[in-house]
């Protein structure tokens, strides 16, 4: 039962923590996205809605930075085929002074194989940082950079703040950005309604409840078990104390009736085996014994036990 509790109590919080987490990540975003320049966010502009659409960018895939996944049994180092959570790569405008840098820098050394690497500058600060899901593998990620037209998503540090190894992972990857003032854009992400975040919170919120009282039940339980074997165990004890009261009873009132009196018996004393008292028995409490006889002139043991009466044999 108690695993049945625990299952429960893990499920309840994992829900409602998620609808908390959905809620005040939705906090301020419209179901439409508001579509952005890109270099207006470069330049400082700020925007209302976290349900972003931005136009024109340059992705820098060669800044890319991800967790990776490493198995049990597997290889440690990375491969090609090492899964990927979640990776992080940051997007400028095409007027960006990282762009023109490197045009100057192919146009100098003729293609980019031929750039040394210390040749390649350096991207400086940036506006937004897209995080995907979108790469199963390191095989997957783009080596070089590459222009897209658009990009949604929603803007996931906006409410929350980073913490924890994402946090740290970044801030050692752009140590020269202030990741308080970028915008983190989760790709592909849509808001959750407010309603529906409500709901998923009132859902864990039961199940969370369901489980806290289960042991409070099982308390409940076994303290009423326990009071109803009390219960049981008290009218035996009861019921035995009267029986035996019962059974004193009618054995002491014939006694006491005749002591009363103080009478003897009508019928003389009781004779063990039914047999008739002997004519010329002397007749004491609870035992009988012949006079005369062999037993009392020559003071031998009687050939028969004290409290019996023996017939004599016929003459």
């Amino acid at each position: 039962m108690w695993r049945i509790w625990l299952g429960m109590a893990v499920v309840g919080v994992i829900v409602l923590v998620y609808g908390f987490n959905e809620a005040r990540v939705s906090f301020g975003a419209s179901s439409k996205p508001q579509e952005v320049a890109l270099a207006d966010l470069e330049a400082g502009k700020a925007v209302d809605n976290t349900h972003l659409l931005i136009g024109k960018h340059v992705a820098i895939f060669t800044e890319t930075i991800f967790q990776y996944e490493v198995r049990k049994h597997g290889p440690s180092t990375v491969t090609p085929s090492t899964r990927v959570d979640f990776a992080y790569y940051p997007i400028i405008s095409p007027d960006h002074p990282y762009v023109r840098k490197c045009d100057e820098v192919l146009k100098k050394y003729g293609g980019p194989d031929k750039v040394p690497e210390k040749e390649w500058p350096s991207i400086g600060s940036f506006a937004v940082l897209v995080k995907t899901s979108g790469f199963a593998t390191v095989g997957n990620i783009p080596t070089s950079d590459a222009k897209y037209d658009r990009v949604q998503g929603t803007v996931i540090n906006r409410i929350k703040k980073l913490e924890g190894q994402e946090a740290e992972l970044l801030h050692g990857s752009f140590p020269q950005v202030n990741l308080d003032k970028v915008l983190i854009l989760e790709s592909g992400r849509t808001p959750t309604s407010i309603l529906l975040a409500l709901m998923i919170m009132i859902v864990g919120l039961g199940i969370t409840g369901a489980a806290g009282a289960i042991p409070w039940y099982l308390a409940r339980s076994k303290r009423e078990e326990e009071r109803r074997s009390a219960e049981r165990r008290q009218a035996r004890l009861d019921q035995a104390r009267a029986r035996a009261r019962e059974v004193a009873a009618a054995g002491q009132e014939p006694a006491a009736a005749g002591e009363e009196a103080g009478e003897p018996p009508a019928d003389g004393p009781e004779v063990s085996g039914g047999a008739a008292a002997q004519p010329g028995a002397q007749v004491r409490r609870g035992v009988i014994r012949p006079m005369g006889g062999a037993g009392a002139a020559g003071g031998a043991k009687p050939p028969f036990r004290p409290g019996q009466i023996r017939r004599r044999p016929p003459t």
